[in-house]
Protein backbone atom coordinates (compact mmCIF):
# COMPACT_ATOMS: atom_id res chain seq x y z
CA UNK A 1 0.00 0.00 0.00
CA UNK A 2 1.20 3.48 -0.85
CA UNK A 3 1.92 5.84 2.05
CA UNK A 4 0.39 9.10 0.81
CA UNK A 5 1.80 10.94 3.84
CA UNK A 6 5.37 10.17 2.75
CA UNK A 7 7.09 13.42 1.82
CA UNK A 8 8.53 13.61 -1.66
CA UNK A 9 9.75 17.22 -1.52
CA UNK A 10 11.50 17.54 1.82
CA UNK A 11 12.34 21.23 1.39
CA UNK A 12 8.67 22.21 1.31
CA UNK A 13 7.23 19.11 3.03
CA UNK A 14 5.04 18.11 0.09
CA UNK A 15 3.61 14.61 0.59
CA UNK A 16 2.89 12.07 -2.12
CA UNK A 17 -0.87 12.28 -1.55
CA UNK A 18 -0.92 16.00 -2.24
CA UNK A 19 1.09 15.48 -5.45
CA UNK A 20 -1.27 12.71 -6.60
CA UNK A 21 -4.33 14.86 -6.00
CA UNK A 22 -2.69 17.82 -7.73
CA UNK A 23 -1.88 15.62 -10.74
CA UNK A 24 -5.47 14.35 -11.00
CA UNK A 25 -7.09 17.76 -10.61
CA UNK A 26 -4.71 19.83 -12.74
CA UNK A 27 -4.02 17.22 -15.46
CA UNK A 28 -0.32 18.04 -15.63
CA UNK A 29 1.48 18.15 -18.98
CA UNK A 30 5.10 18.03 -17.83
CA UNK A 31 6.87 16.99 -14.61
CA UNK A 32 7.89 20.57 -13.83
CA UNK A 33 4.18 21.40 -13.35
CA UNK A 34 4.52 19.78 -9.91
CA UNK A 35 6.30 23.00 -8.90
CA UNK A 36 2.87 24.64 -8.71
CA UNK A 37 2.02 22.22 -5.90
CA UNK A 38 3.48 24.03 -2.89
CA UNK A 39 6.80 24.59 -4.68
CA UNK A 40 7.66 20.89 -5.01
CA UNK A 41 11.04 20.50 -6.67
CA UNK A 42 12.03 24.17 -6.46
CA UNK A 43 14.19 23.99 -3.35
CA UNK A 44 17.43 22.03 -3.35
CA UNK A 45 16.56 19.98 -6.44
CA UNK A 46 17.00 16.55 -4.84
CA UNK A 47 13.41 15.47 -5.51
CA UNK A 48 13.28 16.56 -9.18
CA UNK A 49 14.27 13.14 -10.59
CA UNK A 50 11.76 11.52 -8.23
CA UNK A 51 9.02 13.91 -9.37
CA UNK A 52 9.90 13.09 -12.97
CA UNK A 53 9.65 9.37 -12.22
CA UNK A 54 6.32 9.90 -10.43
CA UNK A 55 5.00 11.85 -13.42
CA UNK A 56 6.04 9.07 -15.83
CA UNK A 57 4.37 6.42 -13.64
CA UNK A 58 1.15 8.41 -13.51
CA UNK A 59 1.22 9.08 -17.25
CA UNK A 60 1.43 5.31 -17.85
CA UNK A 61 -1.48 4.75 -15.45
CA UNK A 62 0.73 2.96 -12.92
CA UNK A 63 0.50 3.25 -9.17
CA UNK A 64 3.41 5.28 -7.74
CA UNK A 65 6.18 3.01 -6.56
CA UNK A 66 8.98 4.57 -4.47
CA UNK A 67 12.50 3.51 -5.42
CA UNK A 68 13.68 3.31 -1.81
CA UNK A 69 12.53 3.48 1.78
CA UNK A 70 11.89 6.91 3.24
CA UNK A 71 14.87 6.54 5.56
CA UNK A 72 17.16 5.81 2.61
CA UNK A 73 15.58 8.70 0.68
CA UNK A 74 16.42 11.13 3.51
CA UNK A 75 19.93 9.72 3.92
CA UNK A 76 20.69 10.03 0.21
CA UNK A 77 19.34 13.58 0.23
CA UNK A 78 21.75 14.45 3.05
CA UNK A 79 24.64 13.11 0.95
CA UNK A 80 23.35 15.06 -2.06
CA UNK A 81 23.35 18.24 0.02
CA UNK A 82 26.91 17.70 1.23
CA UNK A 83 28.33 16.76 -2.19
CA UNK A 84 26.27 18.69 -4.74
CA UNK A 85 24.88 21.65 -2.80
CA UNK A 86 27.51 22.55 -0.18
CA UNK A 87 26.61 26.24 -0.47
CA UNK A 88 23.12 25.58 0.89
CA UNK A 89 22.70 25.57 4.65
CA UNK A 90 21.98 22.07 5.91
CA UNK A 91 18.29 21.44 6.21
CA UNK A 92 17.14 20.87 9.77
CA UNK A 93 15.51 17.57 8.87
CA UNK A 94 18.38 16.15 6.81
CA UNK A 95 20.73 15.01 9.55
CA UNK A 96 18.70 15.48 12.69
CA UNK A 97 18.77 18.43 15.03
CA UNK A 98 21.29 21.19 14.40
CA UNK A 99 23.93 21.69 17.06
CA UNK A 100 23.81 25.45 17.59
CA UNK A 101 25.30 27.40 20.47
CA UNK A 102 23.17 30.55 20.59
CA UNK A 103 25.38 32.20 23.20
CA UNK A 104 28.37 31.85 20.87
CA UNK A 105 26.41 33.38 18.00
CA UNK A 106 25.17 36.27 20.15
CA UNK A 107 28.72 36.94 21.37
CA UNK A 108 29.79 37.51 17.74
CA UNK A 109 27.21 40.27 17.24
CA UNK A 110 28.63 43.73 18.01
CA UNK A 111 27.04 45.30 21.09
CA UNK A 112 25.81 48.33 19.14
CA UNK A 113 23.79 46.02 16.88
CA UNK A 114 22.08 44.06 19.66
CA UNK A 115 18.52 44.82 20.61
CA UNK A 116 17.53 45.02 24.26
Amino acid sequence: MIDENREVCLCFHVPLGKLLKFYRIRRLNVPSDFARCHGAGTGCGWCVPHLERLFEQLQRGEAPEPEMTFEEYRARRAIYHREKKPMLPPSADADGALDIDLDEIIDRVPDDMKLD
